[in-house]
């Protein structure tokens, strides 16, 4: 049996793929099962309202570590978009605005994040 992991720890995104044709068309496919990993507080929630043969919620800490926080301010940093400069001048307070700068060109921020990411991001949250 395959397992698909929905990883969201933002409800609304958790909700709008549960409630897309999308879920349906991956059960029918056979053998398939969903994991979807929600906020503690809400897995309650979830399983009331979006319970269906083949999903099953879990939960994981949403506090971060040190290394997560920093390997998430260099993801924030890597990206340059709209939405990113907004957040960085608005809820990061100017904070990471210098790296998005010096890691910008020719997606060198990218490839540095997803090499750090691949050998520091820990794995042991979902091992169980």
């Amino acid at each position: 049996m395959k397992t698909i992991f929905i990883t969201s720890f933002h409800p609304l995104i958790s909700r709008n793929i549960l409630s897309t044709p999308v879920v349906d068309i991956l059960l029918s496919a056979g053998d398939i099962r969903l994991v979807v990993f929600v906020p503690p507080a809400k897995k309650e929630f979830f399983e009331t309202y979006y319970a269906q043969p083949g999903i099953t919620y879990e939960t994981a800490a949403l506090t971060l570590t040190r290394r997560e926080l920093w390997l998430r301010q260099l993801a924030l940093a890597a990206l340059d978009t709209a939405t990113l400069r907004i957040k960085r001048k608005t809820e990061l307070k100017g904070r990471g605005a210098w790296l998005a700068a010096v890691m910008r060109p020719r997606g060198l921020g990218r490839r540095l994040v997803r090499w750090l990411s691949r050998r520091f991001t820990p794995r042991e949250r979902f091992a169980p």
